[in-house]
């Protein structure tokens, strides 16, 4: 199964772990502004895979993204 970048949460599989290139086709962001957004506190931490490997929970992920959503649907005047 391929991976697309794709604004909708539901082609996120539940309860696996996404690996840094992953997130960011998911997302269509890159691996910087993962990184600030993590710092300021505004994207899910990863987890701590082994010494060098991290990765972010599928589950995390969706639910960033459905936040997202909300809030662009909120500016854009849309009710979900």
């Amino acid at each position: 199964k391929g991976f697309f970048m794709s604004n909708s949460v539901s082609n996120i599989e539940p309860a696996y772990i996404m690996r840094l290139h992953h997130v960011e086709k998911t997302i269509g962001v890159s691996k910087s502004t993962i990184y600030s957004k993590m710092a300021k506190g505004e994207f899910p931490l990863p987890v701590q895979l082994s010494e060098r490997a991290v990765g972010w929970r599928s589950q995390d992920i969706a639910a960033w993204l459905a936040g997202r959503e909300a809030v662009s649907s909120t500016k854009r005047g849309v009710a979900k």
